[in-house]
């Protein structure tokens, strides 16, 4: 018998609760724990979906089952929680995210300690493991509230642009979509010195503002409102932008 793949082109995604229950987050979480060395560390975020609780939970589960410790900075952006992989010096990453795809859905999606996404080879270890059920036993793992985490990610950010040279005239609108990057994406524009008008920017993830994907006809009401603010520039996200 042939096993299904877990990971399509994006990490591990379904509906919740159908395609991507408890069980299956837990064992995925004992795979990649499996494969990691024992003792290692990983960085664990969310993006706003109603479902992030019970799929972290089970992913913190089996991880921690297999000796792995986790740090949950809560709600981040994608590329936040990657880049703080890398930075913080965390073994991996895991997203719990299903992207721009609808409010039933979730998934897992992994990250190396260099920032960069498992390729697709080292999907086919955790998927290896998985399907064998031959997970590591022992030593339980740690669990660590790390809520401040995002501060880390904007002392780099300035950091990184200290020597840029930004228009700070300009009038920015930002549109998170009440995903991940809402609170987030605004708060740092304004660490930045941009003077900064938001929407749809608390986290919710029922997305009630507009669908978690900016098309053109998702963003007819964003786009109403830059005019109304005359803002220079309007900034839309991904429920969990990449």
């Amino acid at each position: 018998m042939i096993n299904k793949p877990l990971f399509g082109t994006s990490g591990v995604r379904g509906v919740v609760n159908q395609d991507l229950t408890p069980e299956l987050c837990k064992n995925v979480g004992r795979a990649l724990g499996t494969l990691l060395p024992s003792g290692a560390a990983v960085c664990l975020g969310t993006d706003s979906r109603l479902s992030r609780e019970l799929i972290k939970s089970a992913v913190s589960e089996g991880l921690t089952e297999t000796g792995i410790n986790v740090a949950q900075p809560g709600i981040l952006p994608t590329p936040a929680l990657a880049l703080l992989t890398r930075e913080v010096g965390f073994s991996a990453g895991v997203m719990i995210t299903a992207s721009h795809n609808p409010p039933e859905f979730n998934g897992i999606k992994l990250f190396n300690a260099d920032a960069i996404g498992y390729s697709r080879a080292q999907e086919e270890q955790v998927e290896q493991i998985y399907y064998g059920g031959r997970f590591r036993a022992g030593k339980t793992g740690a669990v660590e509230q790390v809520p401040l985490m995002k501060d880390k990610y904007f002392a780099f950010i300035r950091a990184l642009t200290a020597g840029w040279n930004f228009n700070y005239g300009l009038k920015l609108m930002i549109d998170p979509g009440n995903g991940a990057a809402a609170g987030f994406a605004s708060e740092l524009f304004r660490q930045l010195g941009f003077t900064v008008i938001p929407v749809n920017d608390v986290p919710d993830g029922r997305f009630p503002g507009r669908s978690p994907e900016p098309k053109e006809d998702t963003l007819q009401a964003t786009i109403k409102f830059l005019r109304q603010k005359n803002a220079d520039l309007a900034i839309c996200t991904f429920t969990q932008p990449i």
